[in-house]
This record gives C-alpha cells, structure tokens and sequence, in this order.
C-alpha cells in the first residue's frame, strides 16, 4: 500500500493510467501523464544533486507546472517549501533561506523578485524556470546556475526515493483562536490592530491563513 504522496501517484497511474488526473486551462493530464512528468522532474532534480531529504522551493501559480513540479519533488523524497507568489524582498528572501533549500523553482514572471534578494540567500546554489504565459519584456542577470523547466520535462525519468526518518519536515507553531485581535493603542476612532501572525517559515499559521509561505 502507498504510504508517500509518490508511491500514491504510481500506484493510481498503474491502475488508471488514462483516466483524467486534473484539468486546468483547457488542458487535461490522466494520471499516466502527471507520473511521467513527475518521474522527469524527479530525474532533472536528481541531476542537480538533489537527494532525498533536500528542500526544494516552490514559487509557482496555480496550474499544471505546478502540479508536475510538487509531484516531482514529492516522489524525490525530498521537502517541497511552497513560497506564496504576493512574497518579495525581504519577506521572501527570509522564507527562501529559513527553508534551507539550495533549490527553488520559480516562474519567470518572479524572477526579478528573487534577482532583489540574491544577496541575503547564501545557500541558494540553482534556479530552475518555468515559462510565464505572457513572457517579461526581459530577464534579470542571475549570480545562480539556472535550468529551465522544459528542459526537466525532456530528461530523462528518475528513481523515486524516500527521506530518511531522520528527516524533518516544517513545523507549524500552535495556532492562535479565532477570535478578532484587540485593538492596541490609537485614537478611538482609529485603533490599531496587530499585525497577522507570521510562522517561524515565513507563512501565516495555517488556521489563520496560507499555508508555509
């Protein structure tokens, strides 16, 4: 029986490799799709010295790219960090090297946002792109090895791996009650209220907000 999010991706594709797996924009990936996408980005990361355990940023729109990367990730054995796409400066540049990853996949349309912080993530050592739908006028020059998306995509498949027990994945801090915040001092016509609750990995506690940023 599956017990990691990979094993339960090859397992439903060897079962059902052509029955529809998600649907976006038109477009439509059975779970024989998304397997072998995963397994190349599973195989591209490998390739970049990836091994089981290893963090892997994540800051991506919702859609297919998406999906193939988290699967990827996940199926490695390593520890996708989803970085929440409002995220820039100093914010960001906290969340990318708190998460210890020396990887992130980003959108193109991100990357002058992560160009801004390179300064302030030492351990970042690789960038893979993935296409934006429409282009940016232009890119900026980055100090990082970079790799684009497609060319994971047109790799070949990699073996799957498991992370060692040893291996932690982020912890979420108790989460705060559900109430609204007491005002704090300002006039009465204007108080003023705390600011939302930010995790130690950059996100708002999940029962407040998105998940780790």
């Amino acid at each position: 029986m599956a017990t990691t999010i990979g094993e339960l991706l090859a397992e439903r594709a060897a079962r059902d490799p052509e029955r529809a797996c998600v649907s976006c924009d038109g477009e439509v990936w059975s779970y024989g799709e998304m397997e072998e996408r995963a397994a190349r980005v599973t195989g591209g990361l490998r390739r970049l010295g990836l091994a089981p355990g290893a963090r892997v940023c994540l800051m991506l729109p919702n859609g297919l790219p998406f999906l193939a990367a988290w699967f990827g990730i996940e199926r490695l054995g390593a520890v996708a960090v989803p970085i929440n796409t409002a995220y820039r400066g100093e914010l960001l540049g906290y969340v990318v090297n708190n998460s210890g990853a020396s990887v992130v996949v980003v959108g193109e349309e991100y990357l002058d946002r992560l160009a801004f912080v390179e300064d302030g993530v030492p351990a970042l050592e690789h960038v893979v792109v993935v296409p934006s739908t429409p282009p940016p006028a232009s890119r900026p020059s980055l100090r990082w090895d970079t790799t684009e998306f497609d060319a994971l995509l047109e790799g070949p498949p990699g073996e799957p791996g498991r992370a060692a027990p040893s291996a932690k994945r982020p912890r979420w801090p108790p989460c705060r009650p559900l109430h609204p915040p007491e005002p704090t001092a300002g006039s009465a016509s204007h108080p003023r209220f705390p600011a939302p609750h930010i995790s130690p990995q950059g996100g708002s506690s999940p029962c407040n907000g998105p998940g780790p940023g």
